[in-house]
């Protein structure tokens, strides 16, 4: 909800993959984790308010590896399953916000509908639309918008006016 990502792109995120890029503490979402749309990397800043959570404690514990899975846990049935490991955390998700009491009546469905709404609050609290865009991985408007790069100071001055979400009974 915080980062725009798609549920897959976070849910096969690696300890790795979480770093600090000029003083900025990032996720790097890479192909080199597993699927990716676009087939390229990007960075998105954390909100401050999963690093007050203690996000960036449970990557440096992990220190190497999925963040969200054990691949060792695969049995010889899952491992020929048709779906990742990754793709059945993404499933999880979606049940934990079910049962967190998030309805349909506030995200239809719980993983997709993330990146709607991230674009929603992202109109809401006037993130720059090019840096919204970045930071879901979207295609810009025009080629001269793909020029360059962001600078992840700046993307995490866009995610910082996101505001903090209240889960009842976290």
């Amino acid at each position: 909800a915080y980062s725009g990502a798609r549920v897959g792109e976070i849910a096969q995120l690696r300890a790795e993959d979480v770093m600090t890029v000029d003083g900025v503490h990032v996720l790097n979402i890479t192909p080199e984790a597993g699927s990716v749309k676009t087939g390229q990397y990007r960075h998105v800043p954390l909100h401050p308010h999963l690093i007050e959570q203690g996000f960036l404690s449970v990557a440096t514990a992990k220190k190497t590896g999925p963040l969200f899975y054990d691949p060792e846990a695969a049995t010889r049935k899952t491992a020929k399953a048709s779906k990742s490991l990754a793709e059945k955390v993404g499933q999880k998700i979606r049940d934990m916000v079910r049962e967190a009491g998030i309805g349909p009546d506030q995200v239809e469905q719980p993983n997709h509908a993330w990146r709607h709404r991230f674009k929603t609050q992202a109109r809401r609290w006037k993130l720059d639309t090019e840096a919204a865009h970045h930071m879901q991985g979207h295609a810009t408007d025009s080629e001269g918008q793909a020029y360059g790069s962001w600078p992840v100071e700046r993307l995490a001055e866009e995610i910082a006016k996101l505001p903090r979400y209240k889960v009842p009974g976290l």
